[in-house]
């Protein structure tokens, strides 16, 4: 099952997300969603990083259809405005790629996202990559 570990940035007026996704168990979908959501209604602006390198089983059909429908739901929640000002990935291989290439046929970001080729790289801010690939909503 997918899972996440969490770290916040608040250096800035717009706190940065990093997510850690894993198969290993704690935060789960739902609990994102709700994180999602809390930032919505406090009307903060804020920003995701998914980090995907620790995946070591594909999500299932379930939780991707589950995030596609998530994103269309906040299209509807909240038609006007959006507090989500970006979401950056970091993907090492071409399976978590075309998981979230379906994710986007399915269902438009709300936000910019910028998709990063990070098999390479440990972290993606010190070695200025550039994304390999943006959705824009």
């Amino acid at each position: 099952m997918l899972s996440y570990t969490m770290a916040i940035q608040e250096e800035s007026i717009e706190p940065v997300i990093h997510i850690h996704f894993h198969n290993r168990g704690g935060h789960t979908l739902d609990d994102l969603f709700h994180l999602w959501i809390t930032y919505y209604e406090s009307k903060t602006h804020f920003s995701f990083v998914f980090h995907t390198k620790d995946i070591t089983e594909s999500p299932s059909v379930w939780q991707v259809c589950k995030m596609a429908m998530f994103m269309y739901s906040l299209t509807l929640r909240y038609p006007i405005h959006h507090y989500l000002r970006k979401s950056e990935i970091m993907i090492p291989d071409t399976g978590i790629r075309r998981m979230l290439d379906w994710i986007f046929a399915i269902q438009s970001p709300v936000a910019p996202v910028y998709i990063y080729d990070t098999h390479n790289y440990t972290d993606i801010i010190d070695n200025n990559v550039t994304p390999i690939h943006i959705v824009l909503p």
